[in-house]
Formats: C-alpha cells, structure tokens, sequence
C-alpha cells in the first residue's frame, strides 16, 4: 500500500478471506443468501466458489459480506430435555390439567368420593 494512498478496506478483506480460504455469506440486495469462498475479485464482481460450483457477483449486487456463523449444537441429552420442556409448556408444569372429573363420570373413581355420600341415608 502507498503511504499517500487511502487504505482500501474492501480489497484488504477479500484479500484476507481468500488467502485465509475462509468461507463468507453473501448477502445479496434480493436478500438471497448466498456462502462460499472467494476465488478472486476485481473492481466489479467477486468470483465465489460455492458447493453448487463457481459463481460470478456483481458487487453492485451484494448489499453485506461476511464471516459465516455456524450455530453451536446443544449435547445430545440437552436437546431431549429441551424438546420435552417445550411438549410440557414450562419447566415445572404438567402436560394435563388438573381438574377432578365430575361426579357420576366414567373418570370417577370407583365408590364415588367423600361428597356425594353426605346426605345420603345409611343403608341397614
């Protein structure tokens, strides 16, 4: 780089990303999403090597550039108990209500409860 010149910030990062080989999300101004790694690059378009093969963008065309993210994956026993933590709503909470059937249901507990033998006369 000249010592008078302006440093040029988008040539020093393609230059980064492509020695490093690191692979980049593309971002186009559709909103496409585009990732690869950058083969080479000019003035106006960026030769991107992606897994469907080599494509040309018109840097005119991309409005973001940057580092791709891969998501941490949660261990395996902690997605279950993620998973069955969101089946029951809450942590703590149960799946099924608790509401006592009605008396003289068929959910009702055989015998009938303490309630309905109040008032009842006893039988001798």
């Amino acid at each position: 780089m000249d010592e008078g010149a302006s440093p040029n910030i988008q040539n020093e990062f393609f230059n980064q990303a492509r020695r490093e080989k690191r692979r980049l999300a593309v971002f186009l101004n559709t909103g496409r999403r585009l990732t690869g790694r950058i083969r080479s690059f000019d003035k106006f378009t960026i030769l991107l090597e992606t897994a469907q093969g080599e494509q040309i963008v018109f840097k005119h065309a991309i409005s973001t550039v940057g580092p791709v993210v891969v998501p941490a994956r949660p261990r395996p026993r902690e997605a279950f108990n993620n998973r069955m933590e969101f089946a029951r709503g809450r942590k703590g909470e149960s799946s099924t209500p608790a509401v006592k059937p009605a008396p003289g249901t068929p959910d009702e507990e055989p015998g009938g409860s303490e309630e309905s033998g109040e008032g009842s006369a006893p039988t001798s």
